[in-house]
């Protein structure tokens, strides 16, 4: 020990401030206590910033550590003071992912997640960053649970992920969550939509008729209303339904070229007599004289 004012086997005393290495690990200087601070400085510039780095993330997991404890022991509603700290750090996580600090964005919404488990909001958001960094399947499990919590508000990312999947089991239970769904959104248009084209996906023509029906009634009869039927009766094979379809709309729009194409092209391929063909091909001309699907076939 160089403190020690003993020899250090190079025959040289060590308070004699000359130098004392001999390849044995000895200090460089006599004055033992300013080497010993130099090196605690050298050592603490050298991972300062390492620490400043990791010292965020380390608070934020031990404080989701100790709610997992804390929720261990108490099972009822966040209080306000808890409500309060879910409120500051989702709008923390809310900014660090606009910032695009994804992996503290992920840690702030666990630690959201165990302040109030029963958020849907924070489950979604958990969803979707997952499967913005690659974890589609821990972003379906938070989406799911999202839906079972809120199927009011948080069904369109568990529906959509869903359909993604195009497989046979994932169009089954994308229907199931959206008439789940349903049941709290029925004056919900575009939610209604798409369940007129899933029944009409898996040919429940009765069912997607019906649907289209409360979706008339919210916003009457329309275009898109038509078109609709239109379809719905064309592949179910009731041609003469799906004329009637085009021509209550017509009533209502009697030079729109869509439904009258539509309506002719229904008469071809369901033999119509050629003196009504020709008839609609006169109509047609009369607002569209260059129109090619009827000069084609005229």
């Amino acid at each position: 020990d160089c403190r020690d004012g003993k020899d250090c086997r190079d025959g040289k005393d060590c308070r004699d401030g000359k130098d004392c290495r001999d390849g044995k690990g000895h200090l460089l200087r006599t004055d033992t206590y300013t080497s010993q601070k130099k090196y605690k400085y050298i050592i603490i510039k050298k991972y300062r910033q390492k620490i400043i780095k990791k010292y965020r993330y380390i608070v934020l997991m031990l404080m989701v550590g100790i709610c997992s404890l804390g929720q261990i022991h108490s099972q009822e509603s966040p209080s306000t003071e808890r409500e309060q700290q879910f409120t500051y750090y989702w709008y923390a996580a809310k900014q660090a992912i606009e910032e695009k600090r994804f992996d503290e964005a992920l840690v702030i919404l666990n630690f959201c997640h165990q302040l109030n488990p029963n958020d849907g909001m924070t489950l979604c958001q958990l969803g979707m960053l997952c499967d913005a960094l690659g974890q589609q399947e821990r972003a379906m499990e938070h989406f799911k649970t999202a839906f079972l919590l809120d199927p009011r508000d948080q069904w369109q990312n568990y529906y959509s992920m869903l359909l993604e999947q195009r497989t046979p089991e994932g169009y089954a239970e994308a229907l199931r969550v959206i008439e789940e769904a349903e049941r709290y959104n029925s004056t919900n248009k575009d939610l209604l939509a798409q369940l007129v084209w899933l029944y009409m996906s898996n040919q429940d023509w009765k069912k997607a008729l019906k649907t289209q029906d409360k979706i008339d009634h919210l916003q009457g009869y329309d275009a898109y209303s038509a078109l609709n039927r239109y379809r719905i009766y064309a592949q179910w094979g009731k041609n003469k339904k799906a004329l009637e379809a085009i021509d209550t709309y017509l009533e209502q729009d009697p030079s729109n070229m869509q439904f009258l194409l539509f309506r002719l092209q229904l008469m071809e391929q369901t033999g119509a007599r050629t003196g009504d063909l020709y008839a609609l091909y006169d109509k047609i001309l009369a607002i569209d004289p260059y129109q090619l699907v009827v000069l084609n076939n005229y």
